[in-house]
């Protein structure tokens, strides 16, 4: 796979998130522009230890503590493999923002409130996209 002109934003950094960057690190031809890690403050060391595990996928890593900082950064995709709570904090914020975002915590959705908002912020922005099966986060 040729690697693009693209940020990524990636919310969570635990073996999900690991995993999933791991492999698109594997199957890029080339390094994205940038991927930006959204963190809890006390897991930025595990964050940079994810990060660090996949040297080769982008010019450019940070992290940030901050869902709005995120959202500045205007990544083009973000892949949520955090929960149902970091979820329900980000989503609709960064789809109206024009990202694309990948839900990993289908189950969150069984809340139709928030079903319902990130439906919504999807159709003036990013696409909202749902990863299949049981276990959501080996479609990533």
């Amino acid at each position: 796979m040729k690697g693009a002109s693209l940020i990524l934003g990636v919310i969570g950094y635990g073996t999900i998130a690991t995993l999933a960057l791991q492999s698109l690190s594997h199957a890029l031809e080339e390094p994205l522009d940038q991927v930006i890690c959204l963190a809890k403050p006390d897991g930025e060391g595990r964050a940079k230890a994810m990060l660090a595990s996949c040297n080769a996928l982008a010019e450019q890593i940070s992290i940030v503590t901050r869902p709005e900082d995120l959202a500045l950064a205007a990544p083009d995709l973000v892949i949520e493999a955090a929960g149902h709570s970091a979820l329900k904090e980000t989503a609709a914020q960064l789809l109206r923002g024009g990202s694309d975002f990948i839900v990993n915590s289908v189950g969150a959705l069984s809340d139709a409130a928030l079903e319902k908002e990130l439906r919504a912020a999807a159709q003036t922005g990013g696409r909202l996209i749902f990863c299949a099966g049981a276990i959501g986060g080996l479609d990533i």
